[in-house]
Parts: structure tokens; sequence; C-alpha cells
């Protein structure tokens, strides 16, 4: 499903992904998600994290927001999605 909405953007998308250590507390294995996530982000991206106790916006307003942030000259958006026990 991914490459479906992959081949009808203009931009490159690359997806990472950091495997967690299931033998760690939840504080620990988040803490250290959060650190890997944050180093494979690439300098200077916008950093949007999801989560589902995060603000919602429909559509267009996010749309807005993407634009705001590509005029003011960000060439970069990096979605973080966390783990299961939430972002560190």
């Amino acid at each position: 499903m991914l490459a479906q909405y992959v081949d009808r953007l203009p931009w490159t998308v690359e997806v990472k992904e950091i495997s967690p250590n299931k033998d760690q507390s939840a504080e620990v294995r988040k803490a250290r998600e959060a650190d890997a996530l944050l180093k494979a982000v690439p300098e200077g991206s916008v950093i949007i994290a999801l989560d589902e106790g995060g603000i919602t916006e429909s559509s267009e307003k996010f749309a807005a927001r993407v634009a705001g942030w590509r005029d003011g000259g960000a060439r970069t958006l990096a979605f973080i999605i966390g783990g299961a026990d939430g972002h560190g």
C-alpha cells in the first residue's frame, strides 16, 4: 500500500525502520528508540512526530502547514512514528 502512495508523489521518499529491543523496559526502549530515530533524520529536516495523542488537522490545514515549511526553505520533512510504547 505504501508503494501506491509513494508512486504518486513528485518527490523522493525514503523509509527507515528502527528495530526495537523488546528485552528492555518500556522507558529504556522509548529513550533508545527516540535517540535512534533522531539520528536517522537528515540534518536540517522539519520533524513531524506522529502520535495518537497528537493534534488532528484537516488535510487542507496540514497541506498549508507543509507549504509554509516549503516556502520557508525546508527541503526535507521527516515523519517520525514511535513504537508501541509511544515517543521517548
